[in-house]
C-alpha cells in the first residue's frame, strides 16, 4: 500500500458499486494493487479492467436483486462495501418532472440502501461500508443549482449515521466522503462554461482527480 496509508492485502473482499468509472473505478484500481479480491457492480465495465464485473442497472429494483444474489452465491463474505455511483441533473427543482427527481433518488439512494439490506449478513463483522456524498449536499447543489441532487446526497449521509447505528454491534465500520468538484464523467457531461465555473471556485484552482480520493 502507499507510505503512511494501512495495508489493504491479505485476499479481503471489496465490492464497488459504481466501480465502472470515476471515483468508483480509481477505487477498483487501487484495492486491486494492493491485494484485493475486486468486484465492481455498474451498468458497465471499466474499460480493459481485469477485476470481476457483475452487470446492473439500478434504476431497476429487480436487477439490484439479481446482481446482489449472484454475489452472495459467487462470493462469499463482503470485507469492503463502497458504494460510488450517481447521478447528477443541474435542472432546477422547481422546473423537473416528478418522474425525474424519482430517477435522481432511486440511483442515488433507494439502489444503496437495497444494496446494504440485501447484503448486510454478507459484509464481515469488523468490516467497513463507505458511501458517497458530496459537497452539494451543504452547498445546495453548488454553481449547478442542482438542488435535487444535493437532496438526494443529503439522504445519504442520513442513511451513513442510521446504518452505522445499525451495524455497531458487529465492529463494521460505516463512513461517508462527500467529495469536492472532481474529473469524472457525470462531471465533465457539464457544459465547458459550468465546468470552468467550477474549477475557478475551488481554492486549488483545478478539479479533484478520482485516485486523490
Amino acid at each position: 500500500s502507499r507510505s503512511g496509508e494501512p495495508d489493504m492485502s491479505g485476499g479481503q473482499t471489496l465490492l464497488v458499486v459504481g466501480g465502472g468509472s470515476g471515483i468508483g473505478a480509481a477505487i477498483c484500481q487501487q484495492a486491486q494493487q494492493d491485494g484485493w479480491r475486486v468486484i465492481s457492480m455498474d451498468l458497465v465495465a471499466y474499460p480493459d479492467s481485469s477485476w470481476e464485473h457483475v452487470h446492473v442497472d439500478l434504476r431497476d429494483p429487480l436487477s439490484v436483486t439479481q446482481a446482489t444474489q449472484h454475489i452472495r452465491d459467487s462470493s462469499g463474505v463482503i470485507d469492503a462495501l463502497h458504494i460510488t455511483a450517481g447521478v447528477s441533473d443541474p435542472t432546477p427543482a422547481s422546473q423537473m418532472s416528478s418522474e425525474r427527481v424519482n430517477e435522481i433518488f432511486r440511483i442515488n439512494v433507494v439502489s444503496a440502501i437495497e444494496v446494504v439490506s440485501q447484503l448486510h449478513d454478507a459484509i464481515s463483522d469488523g468490516g467497513s461500508i463507505i458511501l458517497f456524498s458530496s459537497i452539494a449536499a451543504s452547498r445546495g447543489g453548488g454553481l449547478f443549482s442542482a438542488s435535487v441532487y444535493a437532496s438526494s446526497k443529503s439522504a445519504i449521509e442520513g442513511l451513513t449515521r442510521g446504518i452505522a447505528r445499525e451495524f455497531a454491534n458487529r465492529g463494521i465500520r460505516v463512513n461517508c466522503i462527500a467529495p469536492g468538484p472532481t474529473n469524472t464523467p457525470m462531471l465533465m457531461a457539464a457544459s465547458e462554461e459550468i465546468i470552468e465555473q467550477v474549477i475557478d471556485a475551488t481554492f486549488l484552482g483545478r478539479l479533484c482527480e478520482p485516485d486523490e480520493i
